[in-house]
């Protein structure tokens, strides 16, 4: 999502608080790029880019999986169990989130907050880009069990595999 008004660019990675961000600050003239990672809007925008404040969220790794799992069901109803949804790994769903944020290696986003600290962390940028702090409503939300809940230990260490840089980067854990 782009907010010209505060030169602000979002890079929405999925599941990770990004709708409640972008039904926060929709009605703000902004230009939504839905799941765009950085590469996308450097080649789309390269002077937003070069000049506006870019921030993300992220989740940990295992939370986000289940919450992906459970956004498909219900929304596309989905037919698998989670082990098999586990284990059939499709597209920008299962990417890295330091792919999204990355360019040759290096953060290309100005402030990463967590989705564990949504409301907290959506305070600071609202304070660094110089906007009117908002409440995050929830949108998309699950009814769902403790993520480590769906989890035996094959599914545990194949994700922990899959998403291994963003639990080194991060310092997320189980």
């Amino acid at each position: 999502m782009i907010l010209h008004e505060h030169k602000t660019i979002f890079v929405h990675i999925n599941k990770t608080g990004g709708s409640s961000i972008e039904q926060a600050m929709i009605g703000e003239h902004a230009i939504p790029e839905k799941h765009y990672n950085v590469r996308d809007y450097l080649r789309r925008y390269p002077a937003e880019f070069k000049n506006y404040f870019k921030f993300t969220f992220i989740r940990n790794p295992w939370d986000k999986v289940v919450s992906q799992y459970f956004f498909q069901k219900k929304v596309k109803n989905l037919k698998v169990s989670f082990e098999q949804f586990v284990y059939k790994p499709t597209g920008r769903v299962f990417q890295n989130q330091l792919d999204w944020i990355t360019l040759n290696g290096e953060m290309a986003v100005d402030f990463v907050g967590r989705f564990e600290n949504l409301q907290t962390d959506f305070d600071i940028v609202c304070n660094k880009i110089g906007h009117d702090r908002l409440w995050l409503p929830h949108i998309h939300k699950s009814n769902r069990r403790h993520y480590s809940q769906y989890y035996n230990k094959e599914t545990r260490d194949y994700i922990g595999r899959l998403y291994s840089q963003d639990v080194e980067y991060f310092g997320y854990k189980f």
